[in-house]
């Protein structure tokens, strides 16, 4: 039997599955999937310009309206909300924290 140098590498991403047949020299941080997963610099300071012109979705503040008058369940109530418009757990529970650290901001600036 004959050994090769590649050995196959299996990851699972957003329900799919992809197989890969790497050298035993790459590192797996240059795999597609994993630099897709990576926010370039660009890519980041376009979207913070962009929320800072366009201002807050209708659901976003929503949610901050929920922070503001909620009381010891805002945070569940907020994360089930944005997890029935974003779709998944992980969406949810970052979108969340990104109005807790809007509503913070604002209150820091009015303090």
């Amino acid at each position: 039997m004959v050994l090769t140098p590649f050995e196959c590498v299996v990851i699972c991403h957003e329900r799919m599955v992809i197989l890969y047949f790497v050298s035993l020299t790459t590192s797996l941080l240059y795999f597609p999937i994993i630099l897709l997963q990576r926010l370039s610099k660009r890519t980041g300071m376009i979207r913070a310009l962009v929320s800072e012109v366009v201002g807050m979705s209708p659901y976003e503040r929503r949610m901050l309206d929920m922070l503001k008058t909620g009381g010891a369940s805002a945070d569940k109530r907020m994360y089930k909300y944005a997890k029935r418009r974003l779709g998944s757990h992980k969406r949810a529970l970052k979108k969340r924290e990104q109005v807790k650290d809007a509503y913070a901001a604002i209150r820091a600036k009015a303090a």
